[in-house]
């Protein structure tokens, strides 16, 4: 099965349609031909241009709000949710005639991985008023001194102390806008998460990634290192995957919620 390569519309592609010429399809092939006009880096407008063959001799379709309002995500169209709701936030900050709304999400020009950090960044916060009791505290990008002038800078740092423990418990939330190969994390990342477990102190990291159909989360530990004092060990990496939008295309702001018990209940393990 092919994986995603630019956002989520190889996933809306890939699977074979009774009537290919369908307004789903024409609306992520206007998606598509704004991203192919707009890109300046040559491997992601050469994605671009090999995922616009499957849209070949498409009718042409005039976008609107309304359009985007009139479509229905039952058992046959599921599979378009995530293409759309992206194409959506494309074609709203493209098109003129349905630019000024509430609903305008993002500017184009955005780096997905900086959107993706920051939104997720963002919803974290959002339900953090509700951990008041163990005092959990979110911060964005911490960094500390590595190597000579060189710092270290995990995307979100969190801490926080069960009731009673006079302990501060920390963790580790790096985000990854990709899918990793069979839903494990590469070892690049996974040195990289020891590399943070151990310089900010902290028993618990996640690789944040974003959910697509069938993907679980998991923890396992690191394997106890001779130079770490006995008394850090274990610590532990789980790859996460946060489902951002909720079923009607909004953003979903229990994903944070979702997440943060994800890690509480890891502690507690």
């Amino acid at each position: 099965m092919t994986r995603p390569q630019v956002g989520d519309f190889q996933v809306a592609i890939r699977d074979q349609v009774y009537d290919h010429n369908n307004t789903y399809n024409k609306i992520i092939l206007k998606a598509l031909l704004v991203l192919k006009n707009i890109n300046q880096k040559n491997i992601l407008y050469s994605e671009i241009c090999d995922l616009l063959f499957n849209f070949d001799g498409m009718d042409d379709i005039k976008i609107s709000r309304k359009l985007f309002e009139s479509l229905i995500f039952n058992r046959n169209t599921q599979k378009y949710k995530n293409a759309i709701t992206l194409a959506r936030m494309i074609l709203e900050n493209y098109s003129p005639d349905i630019q000024n709304g509430e609903d305008s999400v993002i500017g184009i020009l955005f780096d997905m991985n900086i959107l993706f950090e920051k939104v997720v960044y963002r919803i974290l916060k959002n339900n953090e008023y509700k951990y008041s009791d163990i005092k959990l505290d979110l911060i964005s990008q911490d960094s500390k001194k590595f190597w000579s002038d060189r710092t270290i800078r995990p995307d979100i740092v969190g801490e926080y102390k069960i009731t009673g423990d006079i302990i501060t418990n920390r963790f580790i939330i790096d985000t990854k806008w990709k899918l990793p190969n069979d839903d494990l994390p590469n070892d690049d990342d996974l040195k990289q998460m020891f590399a943070y477990n151990i310089h900010f102190g902290s028993h618990q990291s996640i690789l944040l990634y974003p959910q697509v159909k069938g993907c679980s989360n998991i923890c396992n530990q690191f394997e106890k290192s001779e130079a770490i004092k006995d008394e850090f060990h274990p610590h532990f990496c789980s790859p996460f995957f946060i489902d951002l939008f909720a079923d009607d295309g909004k953003l979903n702001n229990n994903a944070g919620d979702d997440l943060i018990k994800f890690v509480l209940t890891l502690h507690k393990e």
